[in-house]
């Protein structure tokens, strides 16, 4: 990926020129376009937190990504926690629109170590032209905690 080399490159670049500088990885957080449908991941898949050792919450949510009368669109948000932990280990997000937004704020709270319940205290962006009152991404919080606390 494009985004990878250049931070690997960056890194090493400073490195060379004496400035300490560590690449931290990458979730390998990717975007698509099919047609008129977006769908991207980041961090771990299902399978791939199974085969790791996690034992795994799953969410599943769709929702429309902003009010019906702005011309929302459903969008579907697939994401996945540690159940010992809380934290978000990973995602997939497939929509018409909206979907790099959330897929990026996922991507930041996979690398800030963020738990699934932080998803219901984010304070996102709001105005009907591009989201509910309720992120989808809250709705995807609350159902991870249900899970969670069982």
């Amino acid at each position: 990926m494009g985004s990878t080399a250049n931070k690997t490159g960056t890194v090493a670049g400073n490195n060379i020129t004496g400035n300490e500088d560590e690449f931290r990885g990458i979730l390998g957080t990717g975007i698509y376009r099919i047609f008129d449908l977006t769908l991207g991941q980041t961090g771990f898949s299902e399978e791939e937190a199974i085969k790791q050792g996690f034992d795994v919450a799953i969410s599943l949510d769709k929702k429309e990504n902003k009010p019906e009368y702005m011309g929302g669109k459903q969008i579907i948000i697939k994401a996945i926690a540690n159940k010992k932990t809380g934290l978000l280990l990973g995602g997939q997000v497939i929509g018409y629109e909206g979907v790099d937004k959330r897929l990026d704020v996922l991507a930041t709270a996979i690398t800030l170590k963020a738990k699934a319940e932080d998803l219901i205290h984010l304070d996102l962006a709001y105005s009907p032209p591009y989201s509910l009152p309720r992120d989808p991404l809250y709705y995807t919080g609350v159902k991870l905690k249900a899970l969670l606390d069982k």
